[in-house]
């Protein structure tokens, strides 16, 4: 059996990471805040609205069952907020962080297990 991967935010760069991975036939859930257009659903089944925060959106996409979590969104705060809970489902989940406090992203590869950060800017460097 495959492993089945989290995305949240499915913002435009969280949606194309989402999309490459369903083209890799991986099991993939996305999480998004805020409903998508339809046009734009090849896979709404494969969706869930509702806010990544909360416990009860992340046990609907499956993250006791999950191998990897991917935090898309824009916002550190909030992929900060989403890891914590995360970590309280799911206490072996591996993480993949986009953040862009480079100095944080550096902290919390250190201090977290199974934790990758991945700064924009440095990526674009």
């Amino acid at each position: 059996m495959k492993p089945r991967i989290i995305v949240c935010g499915l913002g435009r760069t969280g949606f194309k990471v989402f999309c490459l991975l369903k083209e890799q036939n991986a099991r993939v859930v996305g999480i998004s805040d805020s409903p998508l257009q339809p046009e734009h659903l090849p896979h709404a089944s494969d969706i869930i609205v509702g806010n990544p925060r909360s416990e009860q959106t992340l046990l609907e996409a499956g993250i006791t069952d999950s191998q990897t979590l991917v935090l898309m969104s824009g916002d550190d705060a909030l992929n900060l907020a989403i890891l914590a809970q995360a970590r309280v489902l799911n206490s072996h989940i591996r993480i993949v962080n986009r953040l862009f406090n480079n100095s944080l992203g550096r902290r919390l590869d250190r201090t977290l297990p199974d934790h990758v950060s991945m700064s924009v800017a440095e990526l674009a460097a």
